[in-house]
């Protein structure tokens, strides 16, 4: 199936103001989410929580993408459910495969062949998790502004064409393993890769993995060893990508290199890429981080 862009449809119409309004949904139903469970943390209905209330809409958004507003839905939620699933892991130090699942999902969304069905029976069977319910309770929280400004500039499809562009050319259309760092290179990394994909013929593998310095503070890739095995069983051949969706400091990507370079032997098997940039060698981080620090 030809893979159209949400991204690109959004931006045909010249409006980014529904994609900043499904951010700021996201943040507020968020917020909301969090106080309701200070006061309810066990028993309040699984009707309350948040990334059901965003699979359900999914699953109605799923057969009428039309407008504006749902085609930011579409590009903004699926994302969010995929962050809200890894806090989900690390909170009660569960493997991936709920994050396996979300991904999935979220790629057929993107796709356009993803159905109500699956959305629902996905919702059901988070909602069937007795022991870890609590976990799906909240997406993450963030300033207003910061999403605005940062998020939706690098979801600027013009970036996301010249940085698949910049991929195939650096390797050559080949079979990759793309990691998206989260949380703000999940939605733009679903979008490259599903371009990327579209574009070559090829038997790649998208995965998430958060590492947020800034809003969670994390200090490496949070990933656990059931999902190293994983990635590690999945590359095979395949170039590796780590995603981001700026460069910012460049403290995240080179950190990111520093990780992921013991497990996948060389650090010349790893490719380093934001959506804004396209594919970088570590030493254009040194070289950004300088002049960030000088400007």
């Amino acid at each position: 199936m030809t893979y159209k862009s949400y991204f690109n449809q959004l931006a045909a119409r010249e409006q980014i103001e529904p994609l900043k309004e499904a951010i700021e949904i996201t943040i507020d139903l968020s917020y909301a989410s969090s106080v309701l469970f200070q006061q309810y943390p066990i028993d309040k209905p699984f009707e309350e929580l948040i990334v059901y209330q965003v699979l359900d809409e999914l699953a109605d958004l799923s057969e009428q993408h039309e407008s504006a507003e749902c085609l930011a839905k579409l590009i903004w939620y699926p994302a969010k459910v995929i962050c809200a699933v890894m806090d989900h892991k690390i909170l009660h130090k569960e493997e991936g495969q709920y994050i396996k699942e979300a991904t999935e999902l979220a790629l057929g969304i993107y796709n356009g062949e993803a159905t109500r069905e699956e959305i629902l029976a996905l919702k059901d069977k988070f909602m069937s998790d007795e022991k870890n319910k609590v976990g799906f309770s909240r997406l993450d929280i963030y300033g207003k502004k910061i999403a605005d400004q940062r998020s939706c500039k690098a979801m600027d499809p013009k970036y996301s064409e010249k940085a698949v562009k910049s991929l195939t050319e650096t390797v050559n259309g080949e079979d990759i393993l793309f990691i998206a760092l989260g949380n703000g290179g999940i939605a733009p990394g679903l979008d490259v890769f599903l371009r990327y994909c579209n574009q070559n013929e090829t038997d790649s593998t998208f995965y998430p993995v958060r590492f947020s310095s800034h809003k969670r503070a994390d200090q490496t890739p949070q990933l656990n060893d059931w999902e190293a095995k994983y990635l590690q069983e999945v590359r095979g051949d395949k170039k590796v990508v780590i995603f981001d969706e700026d460069t910012s400091s460049g403290l995240t990507l080179k950190r990111s290199h520093e990780f992921f370079c013991p497990s996948f032997v060389s650090d010349k098997d790893i490719i380093l890429m934001t959506n804004e940039e396209g594919t970088l060698e570590i030493d254009d981080l040194w070289y950004n981080q300088i002049r960030k620090k000088s400007a």
